[in-house]
């Protein structure tokens, strides 16, 4: 899923080939994202008409979310998120009376109702979603503070979300970032070794082969000067001959 101007696209793939294609809407505006929950992919975006959509394109259904042109105005940061077999839509926004900076969340298969799973006085620069077998954690930044705050968050038996702050969480994802980042690191170095090996491999190979190119024609021509000489000297000695019978 895709966009160019006011258009969203789609291409179904299968090995490696588009067998097909077409296009999901023609009044995009900004905020697209899009996922793939159980058999079906869905997208959302902001409509050039400043309506909050949410789209099964696999089913080419659409539904109009909110259209609050006031909250839709500063909303930014789409992203979309599978919690217990259930889509769920969270986006930033600056709230109009109290200023501070949100992250909400809806489930658009259900309530649509819009919640506000925390507030930050200070603009919040980014926020991802880090998915592990323990659970789903949140992280995110602000712009007055280059520190990054980390969650875990812990669906109710409602359609209510709750996050609970990890203390110890930055050291554990950036332990793990570390040991995934050595990990690569060693994988790169045996990459690269291989492909040394390989081209010197190669390159012995060709030096091999130049070398023995060279090797024939350096007796080729020796062949071929020897055989010369030698007829030369046929050739002079028959000449000597008939100048000692004159």
């Amino acid at each position: 899923v895709y966009d160019e101007g006011n258009y969203i696209y789609y291409n179904v793939i299968f090995s490696n080939k588009i067998f097909h294609a077409g296009i999901a809407a023609r009044d995009y505006h900004i905020g697209l994202c899009s996922y793939q929950f159980l058999d079906k992919i869905y997208c959302a975006y902001i409509t050039v008409a400043k309506e909050l959509v949410w789209h099964n394109v696999t089913d080419d259904i659409k539904l109009v979310l909110f259209a609050d042109k006031n909250e839709l105005w500063n909303m930014d940061s789409l992203k979309i998120l599978d919690i217990k077999n259930n889509p769920i839509l969270f986006y930033q926004v600056t709230n109009p009376t109290t200023e501070n900076y949100e992250i909400r969340y809806l489930m658009p298969e259900k309530d649509k109702k819009s919640k506000v799973l925390f507030d930050e006085k200070s603009s919040i620069a980014e926020y991802e979603f880090f998915v592990r077998t323990e659970g789903i954690y949140l992280s995110y930044s602000t712009k007055d503070n280059a520190d990054t705050k980390y969650f875990i968050m812990k669906p109710g038996n409602t359609a209510d979300i709750n996050i609970e702050e990890c203390i110890l969480c930055e050291k554990m994802i950036l332990t793990k970032l570390r040991e995934q980042g050595l990990q690569k690191e060693r994988e790169h170095s045996v990459a690269l070794e291989d492909i040394k090996k390989e081209y010197d491999r190669r390159l012995k190979s060709d030096l091999s082969h130049i070398e023995q190119n060279y090797r024939n024609q350096y007796e080729e021509l020796t062949k071929l000067t020897k055989d010369i000489q030698e007829e030369g000297k046929k050739w002079r000695d028959m000449y000597y001959k008939s100048v000692s019978k004159k």
